[in-house]
């Protein structure tokens, strides 16, 4: 299988599960998840941009809700954007591998957590229809 790297790790298909284990015992599940998604919706909204985050806490879930006026995902391929090595149509001269967002939906469900994905965002507008990302995890 062809290797990936990511951010300096580098894995398979293969071994994907075993990473995973090991990077949820290095890092907490809430700051790996929204840092790969802030840094997602850094990466896709241009200059001048909005990004918004939010964090509440309600009967012991955690929400984090990330939503910009990037690019947004087009429709037709939302279905897919969580799948390993996916990248959407839209984003083919921006640099990246596909993996992020199948890694942190894998490291949500092991918490038995939920990912959920709207674009356009709540903060899109013509031209710029963004991306929302809201990630609920149980609080330990």
């Amino acid at each position: 299988p062809k290797c990936v790297t990511e951010n300096t790790i580098a894995y398979t298909t293969e071994i994907k599960k075993i990473l995973i284990k090991n990077l949820i015992d290095i890092f907490d599940t809430f700051r790996l998840c929204s840092l790969n998604r802030l840094n997602n919706a850094i990466k896709y909204t241009e200059d001048n941009g909005k990004i918004e985050i939010s964090v509440n806490d309600d009967n012991g879930i955690r929400h984090v809700s990330i939503l910009d006026n990037g690019i947004g995902i087009p429709e037709d391929e939302i279905g897919r954007i969580f799948e390993e090595y996916y990248r959407a149509t839209n984003v083919k001269k921006i640099e990246g591998t596909g993996t992020g967002l199948s890694l942190v939906k894998d490291i949500i469900n092991i918490h038995n957590g939920a990912i959920k994905i709207k674009s356009p965002s709540q903060i899109g507008t013509h031209g710029r229809p963004g991306t929302e990302f809201l990630i609920s995890l149980p609080i330990k």
